[in-house]
């Protein structure tokens, strides 16, 4: 039992801080476009975690195209994003 527990709690927490970098990479973004360099280094992650990061938003519904070299919001959000635990509105 106690295992099926921090199993669980296991899980949560990695959904919990999957949606707070998902979070931080929207907030990022937002303030300006950035390149995938810069986001890796500023969420501390490896670029494979980028892009199913950067999949998981476009399956989202959040459009993240990449011009000149650097990631942007096509457009701003403003209303809570299915699955997210948040509000957002960048």
């Amino acid at each position: 039992m106690t295992q099926k527990r921090n199993a669980a709690l296991t899980q949560h927490a990695g959904r919990a801080e999957r949606a707070a970098r998902l979070y931080r990479l929207l907030q990022f973004i937002g303030r300006r476009p950035q390149t995938r360099k810069a986001l890796t280094r500023y969420l501390r992650h490896d670029v494979r975690s980028f892009y199913r990061d950067l999949d998981l938003l476009r399956t989202c519904g959040i459009d993240l195209p990449l011009r000149g070299g650097r990631y942007c919001l096509s457009e701003t959000i403003l209303l809570p994003l299915p699955g997210f635990p948040f509000p957002t509105r960048f």
